[in-house]
């Protein structure tokens, strides 16, 4: 499982991990019982698929759920655990999709799932082209693993423990990142960097809301806390979920591959165009600049077009600039909890995981 030295990460992110990793065992090991039962012919790839289960991440958005949840002044028992895992479910469904999208064979290190599948496929000789296979069956595997959340949050309302509001809040998640995803795919083929504007604009669609302001909100709301708590709780999630992506874009560009699970240079070499890319067309020369537009709109991905891009961003230090546009947000989202009407206990947790969310990339 998740390989965390629990004195290394914050509390918020370590009080419930080892309930968190015994339930994400019991529901991976129902959807790969099902993968089996439906097909016993591809029990091989059934086991390749545990592999990539078992690497898991810090369970960030279960645990946003869990501390909204335990604002309401209740720990969570067994049933909220699973519900908690349903973010997590449908985090793993997205990795599965976004490397799809970004054609990354690496996720966490190992193989990701399309190429398990394509690897699979060419090893057992099978029939058909190896690589529309791979991307086919993770496509599969990952809705399975989407309605399997869909179906933990089903079953909880019927049981009368999850609240229709919590719910709705999971489902628009789910609407909202999808369409974050498409924006995400559009953006770089309209031939043109986007603004400053329209990158925030998919940090938050894509990540913001369904890293940190929803799976709060929902625990929230699940806690039975007020109306007046889950306005500065969205406040909050919105900015620090932005902070977190804006770390991420810088991982990866200069993220240690030990680190991220990831080649290094990734995002250059997929063309994502980040507030990296935006600071340094911002501060470019004309050169520079044609060198970016005609590498962000054109298709050479060759490692001396990789180097250009690196040697600009390095050029005009795009990464000090990126690190103090993260800190801005973290510091709006501790504002937010500086004034927030909750236990000192609590507002130190959100302290120390903010803290915790902007030096990820130290």
């Amino acid at each position: 499982m998740v390989n965390m030295d629990k004195k290394d990460y914050p509390i918020l992110l370590t009080r419930h991990l080892d309930a968190l990793m015994v339930e994400w065992k019991k529901v991976s090991g129902e959807i790969i019982d099902s993968c089996r039962t439906i097909c016993p012919e591809g029990s091989g790839l059934a086991d390749k698929f545990i592999s990539f289960l078992e690497v898991t991440g810090k369970f960030i958005r279960p645990n946003m759920f869990l501390f909204g949840y335990r604002l309401g002044g209740v720990e969570p028992d067994e049933k909220i655990i699973r519900l908690a895992i349903s973010f997590e479910l449908l985090h793993t469904y997205l990795l599965i999709e976004d490397d799809i999208i970004d054609q990354s064979d690496l996720r966490r290190g190992i193989s990701s799932v399309h190429k398990l599948a394509e690897e699979y496929h060419q090893k057992n000789l099978l029939l058909g082209d190896s690589k529309h296979f791979g991307v086919s069956i993770a496509i599969t595997f990952g809705l399975a693993i989407c309605a399997k959340a869909c179906e933990i949050w089903s079953n909880a309302e019927m049981a009368g423990i999850a609240l229709p509001q919590s719910r709705k809040i999971f489902d628009r998640m789910h609407y909202d990142v999808s369409w974050g995803q498409y924006l995400d795919v559009m953006i770089p083929t309209q031939r043109k960097i986007p603004t400053k504007e329209v990158i925030i604009q998919i940090m938050e669609e894509k990540t913001s809301k369904y890293t940190i302001k929803n799976p709060l909100q929902s625990g929230a709301v699940q806690g039975g806390v007020s109306h007046e708590n889950i306005l500065w709780i969205a406040e909050f999630g919105k900015q620090l979920g932005i902070a977190y992506q804006i770390v991420d874009d810088i991982l990866g560009v200069y993220g240690k591959p030990s680190v991220t699970g990831k080649p290094i240079d990734s995002d250059i070499h997929e063309g994502k165009e980040t507030l990296l890319v935006w600071s340094a067309l911002e501060s470019a020369t004309f050169f520079d600049r044609k060198v970016m537009i005609d590498f962000y709109t054109g298709n050479d991905r060759s490692d001396t077009a990789i180097a250009s891009i690196k040697n600009i961003f390095n050029k005009y230090d795009v990464r000090s600039k990126a690190e103090g546009i993260a800190t801005e947000y973290v510091n709006r989202a501790l504002e937010i909890v500086h004034t927030a009407p909750i236990t000192y206990s609590a507002k130190q947790e959100l302290k120390i995981f903010s803290k915790f969310i902007i030096e990820r990339n130290k």
